[in-house]
């Protein structure tokens, strides 16, 4: 039996975090033949504390394997999207190099896990200023001027990420401009080129991209343009070095 390839979303934490679990793509996807998306309670019950590095036992182990062998008998697809698996939002911010260590861990756990499957990594990045405003709205501006000072490399992630299973593939999504991009990473994910598929996936993009905007203003402290131009220039550099790496295809607006 021939073991379903493996589209993972990682991450990053809280970026378009339950777009493949809204009722709407997934009604699409049940119309999809050989696709089989793991619910979000599933992957609790059989991954989550495994990848974790909470569960001593086989029992997920087990699990795990015997979920790929039933979704194998009529998929040939298996599609996971957890954007937390990696960590927190706040440990990217507060303590990357956790961060880091941590997701590349719970990665090997996860490839572990699917067994002989033909996995691709999905990460979808955004501008570490979009990020860090978006994510941490709610929070006082000095604390994210504070943040904003120890802000993560992308490009560190995705290299130490890429050498912790250096056998599979990744493919980073660059949503500063999500408008451009959102729809093909979702078509990206469920491998489709069916038509009609096709056009209910972007009619359902469109919606979506529309609910993503953000507003910072009244929120902004005075000098946030410095702040702005120093983590702008940070990810620019990040897209750079991704470009430049190997195993890892970076997809921009451009390209999508």
């Amino acid at each position: 039996m021939t073991a379903p390839r493996v589209n993972l979303h990682a991450g990053l934490p809280l970026l378009a975090s339950d777009l493949l679990h809204s009722a709407a793509i997934g009604n699409v996807i049940n119309e999809c033949e050989g696709k089989y998306l793991v619910p979000e309670n599933l992957y609790k019950d059989v991954f989550r504390s495994k990848v974790n590095g909470n569960e001593s036992s086989k029992n997920q182990d087990d699990s795990s394997k015997h979920l790929v062998r039933n979704v194998s008998q009529k998929n040939s697809l298996l599609l996971v999207s957890q954007a937390s698996m990696l960590g927190s939002s706040t440990d990217l911010f507060v303590n990357p190099d956790r961060y880091v260590k941590r997701a590349k861990l719970r990665l090997q756990r996860f490839s572990e896990l699917v067994g002989g499957s033909m996995l691709t990594v999905h990460l979808v990045i955004t501008s570490q200023f979009e990020y860090l405003m978006s994510v941490f709205s709610d929070l006082p501006m000095s604390e994210v001027e504070t943040m904003s000072r120890s802000a993560p490399s992308w490009a560190h992630l995705v290299e130490e990420l890429d050498r912790s299973i250096p056998e599979h593939r990744f493919i980073v999504w660059d949503f500063e401009r999500p408008k451009d991009t959102l729809f093909a990473f979702v078509l990206a994910m469920l491998e489709t080129h069916n038509k009609e598929i096709k056009e209910k996936l972007r009619s359902i993009c469109i919606q979506r991209y529309k609910l993503m905007s953000f507003s910072a203003e009244g929120k902004l402290l005075p000098n946030w343009q410095d702040i702005a131009n120093r983590l702008d220039a940070q990810y620019e550099a990040d897209l750079q070095k991704i470009m430049e790496m190997e195993n890892v295809t970076l997809v921009q607006s451009q390209d999508a």
